[in-house]
């Protein structure tokens, strides 16, 4: 019969756990997705303003221009001017263009809303509750097994009153 009732408590605990640590769970998983969805929304703001700059948009062009490889350009043969050359005029040589400054985004720390004192100390409850479950499963079984064997000595006149009367002052 002990055996049963030792059943019984065990799925009853099971049926209470689960769901608790089910819901611990998923609260951290949407605090997740909250934190990562301001941080996404900071960066396309960052990526949205650095390529509405001039000089944004100037790397970029730079940088997308494509260049041919020698493979692919075909030789064409010359054709005979109808008339006499004309020399090209002199032109200045072109002006030397200083490099443009990679630009580095700032880097800002993006925090997870907590809205309340109340979310902290639920945020901080949720956290202590998932962190090693199997540690804190076996503190209550270990809970209701001396509970249970201080029951049975008291019932069985194992403890007498002054020894109770001495363990609660102890405690």
């Amino acid at each position: 019969m002990s055996n049963i009732a030792l059943v019984v408590v065990c799925i009853v605990l099971a049926i209470i756990i689960i769901p608790i640590v089910s819901i611990v769970k998923v609260v951290g998983i949407q605090d997740k997705v909250r934190y990562l969805s301001k941080k996404l929304e900071t960066l396309q703001k960052t990526v949205d303003a650095l390529t509405q700059g001039s000089g944004a948009t100037s790397v970029l062009n730079a940088q997308s221009k494509i260049v041919k490889p020698a493979e692919q350009i075909v030789a064409q043969p010359k054709k005979q001017p109808d008339v006499a050359p004309v020399p090209p005029p002199k032109t200045p040589p072109p002006p030397i263009q200083k490099p443009i400054p990679e630009i580095k985004p700032q880097a800002k720390k993006v925090t997870p809303p907590n809205d309340t004192q109340f979310d902290d100390v639920a945020g901080k409850f949720i956290n202590w509750l998932t962190q090693n479950i199997v540690a804190k499963v076996a503190i209550i079984i270990l809970f209701f097994g001396v509970s249970f064997l201080l029951k049975y000595s008291i019932d069985h006149g194992l403890l007498s009153p002054e020894i109770r009367v001495l363990g609660s002052l102890i405690l």
